[in-house]
């Protein structure tokens, strides 16, 4: 396996049993179980930084809001 392209990882019995069903009964056609949850990661990493840019937009309209030009 190419370790610039791959990483392991350790997961509990729990978490990788939870995987394996959903790599074969989340979608219409059974997936690996790396394709799977590279999907998630990438799903909630999209939404954590969607959540990060709106907050940082909130954050910089708090500092300009009440300026008023002369």
């Amino acid at each position: 396996m190419d370790s610039n392209n791959f990483k392991s990882i350790a997961l509990n019995i729990s978490t990788y049993d939870k995987l394996k069903h959903l790599s074969l009964h989340r979608f219409e056609m059974p997936h690996s179980m790396a394709k799977v949850a590279a999907f998630l990661i990438n799903k909630a990493y999209d939404l954590f930084e969607k959540m990060r840019r709106e907050k940082e937009a909130d954050d910089t309209w708090e500092l300009v809001k009440d300026f008023e030009p002369n």
